[in-house]
């Protein structure tokens, strides 16, 4: 989680964006339940990058934040 925030903050340069990440990382936690398992934690992780790589694509182009 951590290196996911600190790459849009570095990519990006703004916070708010790190605070929407969190928000959306935290709410599909509280949505869907995810077991101990290895696999169930690598499919999370999987999500949290492309989520990442999308909100940085699209603040590039339209230089939202």
């Amino acid at each position: 989680m951590a290196f996911a925030l600190a790459c849009v903050r570095k990519c990006t340069n703004s916070v708010w964006l790190c605070v929407l990440l969190h928000c959306i990382v935290n709410a599909s936690g509280a949505i869907y339940k995810i077991d101990d398992g290895i696999k169930p934690k690598a499919v999370m992780a999987g999500i949290m990058i492309v989520i990442t790589l999308l909100i940085v694509y699209v603040n590039n182009r339209k230089k939202i934040f």
